[in-house]
């Protein structure tokens, strides 16, 4: 699949998001300092539908430099079968768990494919 392929689109006070590559999307104007927590809901309709693997979404901190080849960020990703994975993306990206992640019971698992899941998914920062 191409960039193209991925939509984020604003539906009354929620986003609709078709995945393609794996990709981040942010506001260039959502900064955050101190204390905070980034925090979201995903609902991910029929599971699997679109993709012939678990494909996992997510949030992020940390970003800098968004939409350069210098671009990091920290993220945390939960994928339908129950999985969860954090990454560090920049110059030198790096793993905080297993390579295909690691289940746990507070990420939801979807009952099958086609079937609905969704997760409630923060990240913060003690700053």
């Amino acid at each position: 699949m191409t960039l193209d392929a991925a939509r984020l689109v604003g539906e009354g006070q929620a986003l609709h998001i078709i995945t393609g590559p794996a990709t981040s999307s942010w506001k260039t104007d959502a900064m955050a300092s101190r204390d905070f927590t980034v925090k979201a809901t995903f609902t991910e309709p029929k599971y699997m539908n679109l993709n012939s693997h678990p494909h996992p979404y997510g949030v992020f901190i940390g970003g800098k430099d968004m939409g350069t080849p210098s671009q990091t960020e920290l993220y945390c990703a939960a994928s339908g079968d129950g999985a969860f994975i954090v990454r560090g993306f920049g110059p030198e990206p790096f793993r905080m768990n297993e390579l295909r992640g690691e289940s746990n019971a507070a990420i939801h698992q979807a009952a099958g494919r086609g079937h609905p899941v969704t997760q409630d998914i923060s990240l913060g920062e003690r700053g």
